[in-house]
């Protein structure tokens, strides 16, 4: 019962892969460096609809979070790297959550993640 698709909701996100030369807009490099994310994938995945006080105390009292993620399956590469479209689900516009912890159970990931927008 812990991961019926009646309980999820639909997201996207995708893994950080790197870093690049920011150009400014007449295309010359700044000397600053952009972060470089993959193509947005779907996951269904149960969502909070706020942070609690069970999930405060799972991740600690000082991490910062807006809501949490709960997925059983184990082989997600989501890290504390990878942005993601939650409320926004419209992957050609900025994503607007973060993820801030995991959390690892035996048969469960708890994600923490914060929004950024």
């Amino acid at each position: 019962m812990r991961g019926l698709r009646i309980n999820q909701q639909r997201i996207h996100y995708a893994t950080f892969t790197g870093t690049e030369n920011a150009v400014d807009d007449n295309g010359y490099e700044t000397g600053e460096k952009e972060r470089t994310y993959g193509t947005p994938t779907e996951l269904w995945i149960n969502l909070s609809p706020a942070k609690g006080r069970a999930a405060e105390k799972m991740f600690g009292l000082e991490l910062d979070y807006t809501r949490t993620m709960t997925t059983c399956d184990m082989s997600l590469p989501i890290t504390e790297t990878t942005v993601l479209w939650v409320d926004e689900t419209d992957t050609s516009k900025p994503y607007d959550y973060i993820v801030r912890g995991i959390a690892k159970g035996l048969n469960s990931v708890v994600y923490a993640i914060k929004k950024v927008r």
